[in-house]
């Protein structure tokens, strides 16, 4: 994964990045999986335990097609069903939420090996939502604007956690960069590290600046 390649500074990194100048290497990035290809993981795999109506697209929607995040998914649920009984109501209604612990596992080796400014602007983010304007985070943090938004920039060139989505105007002519997380997933992570106190918080001060600017 090309975001592991660049944390870890892996020597295939710049093997890669020699064949590519040379011509001598294609590059070709793994999107994420088609609702259709969830349901043949799910047919083919956990058919006994997991399938039924609905299932596969509950998954797809939960992990939005990451392939790492719907193994971990499919596996959670094969888990809390035996091979032979039909799968439980709560358990189909609880995909929504679902959480298993090797997809925050994932999360969190990742988060392990960002900066303390890096994991705290992404959890102060996860507090605004799927997508955050810089000035929102800036609130919850102790740094300027422009910082939070080479944090972010940072980020994005690695390919981690979050996409840019341009620049944002405020009513009273603030421009600032709009951000999105990559997955729905890191954003239930981040939340759930921060203690009840520190989201009271942070949605304290998000809400004023938010009520300052937009009115």
């Amino acid at each position: 994964r090309p975001p592991s390649l660049i944390l870890d500074n892996h020597p295939l990194k710049t093997v890669t990045r020699e064949l590519a100048a040379h011509g001598q290497c294609v590059d070709l990035p793994l999107g994420y999986l088609h609702l259709e290809d969830v349901q043949c993981y799910v047919d083919t795999c956990h058919a006994a335990s997991v399938a039924g109506p609905g299932v596969a697209a509950l998954v797809y929607r939960r992990t939005q097609g990451h392939p790492l995040f719907m193994v971990h998914l499919v596996d959670y649920v094969a888990q809390q069903v035996s091979a032979r009984a039909p799968l439980p109501l709560d358990v189909l209604a609880g995909l929504e939420t679902a959480l298993p612990q090797g997809v925050r596992n994932l999360i969190e080796a990742q988060l392990g090996r960002l900066t303390e400014a890096e994991c705290q602007v992404l959890e102060v983010g996860s507090v605004v939502g799927m997508v955050f304007a810089v000035g929102s985070v800036a609130a919850g943090v102790q740094m300027t604007p422009e910082a939070v938004d080479a944090v972010c920039e940072g980020l994005a060139r690695r390919g981690q956690f979050r996409d840019d989505q341009g620049l944002v105007t405020a009513p009273d002519g603030t421009v600032t960069g709009k951000h999105e997380f990559r997955h729905t997933l890191y954003v239930d992570v981040l939340y759930q590290r921060l203690s009840a106190g520190r989201r009271a918080r942070l949605h304290l001060a998000i809400g004023m600046q938010q009520e300052a600017v937009y009115g």
